[in-house]
């Protein structure tokens, strides 16, 4: 007589009903949000279900490499949800991220930290409150700028902030409270420090730019008010930098006030380390803060 075997461990290998049929239900799950979509009904609670039980239940399964269907599920579900975000309407993404607000606020620790990873997975923290994107995004640009300014890897150091921080605004913007000091942190990134580029991180900055409002970008051409930026403007590369920076505003503004004051410095006849020196460039400043808010 042959002995039995008996299968140690905690888990148990998924018969091949059981998989068809899980396999069909997650399609089904899916199919069940389009229509939800199309129903105009919620589908954060839908989305949630998937991501949950699928992220939660499939790592129990013992899964062999052979079964390709749940392999691929178990391995790709993360990749289902952004196309799926895309069909949710925007008061719908913003309620999402009052609900992460709202685990917080009652201490659910569970809820919050799963709607996190959800709004991380779909590219949606910028759907976040605006008081907490606000506090997590000054949070990110304390870190970008001593990233930046530190003594040396500053080029290793950078990009995961900036990226941080391109996620957090996404397209909606940054909040009113820290526009200065976002503007002003970019802006001493992008300069650079005057030895090299920060290659990993450049394109964020560039992006980030082309996207300022017209407020943020007066608030970066007058950024030589400031004593660090105007001695940066000593160094070639980032006097080019800046050089740069009044190209993209040129193509950006419409305030005829602004563009005037971009030809102002372009037409100035000193080096531009010394523009904060000039009592008639700085009173053009304060008139334009005045006039454009």
């Amino acid at each position: 007589m042959k002995s039995i075997q008996k299968k140690t461990g905690m888990h148990s290998k998924l018969p091949v009903p059981c998989k068809i049929t899980l396999f069909f239900a997650i399609i089904g799950i899916i199919a069940g949000c389009i229509t939800g979509h199309l129903l105009k009904e919620n589908l954060y609670s839908p989305l949630i279900t998937i991501y949950n039980e699928t992220i939660t239940n499939l790592p129990g399964l013992d899964i062999e490499k052979s079964d390709i269907f749940l392999l691929a599920l178990k391995r790709n579900i993360k990749l289902l949800l952004p196309e799926l975000w895309d069909l949710v309407d925007e008061d719908i993404k913003w309620n999402c991220g009052i609900k992460f607000s709202k685990f917080q606020i009652n201490n659910d620790q569970a809820e919050a930290k799963l709607a996190r990873e959800f709004l991380q997975i779909v590219d949606a923290e910028s759907y976040l409150p605006e008081s907490v994107r606000s506090a997590e995004l000054k949070i990110e640009l304390e870190h970008l700028y001593n990233a930046h300014n530190a003594s040396m890897n500053n080029f290793y150091l950078e990009p995961p902030y900036a990226k941080q921080v391109q996620r957090l605004i996404g397209s909606n913007g940054v909040p009113t409270q820290i526009n200065a000091y976002y503007t002003m942190v970019i802006i001493d990134a992008y300069l650079t420090n005057g030895n090299g580029r920060c290659w990993g991180a450049e394109d964020i900055y560039n992006e980030l730019i082309d996207n300022f409002t017209q407020v943020q970008f007066m608030l970066a051409i007058t950024s030589f008010t400031h004593d660090k930026i105007a001695s940066k403007l000593q160094f070639p590369l980032c006097l080019n930098q800046y050089k740069s920076l009044l190209a993209k505003a040129e193509d950006s503004v419409t305030a005829p006030k602004l563009l005037d004051f971009i030809n102002t410095i372009k037409d100035f006849s000193q080096p531009l380390y010394r523009l904060k020196e000039d009592a008639k460039i700085m009173q053009q400043v304060e008139h334009l803060k005045k006039i454009i808010k």
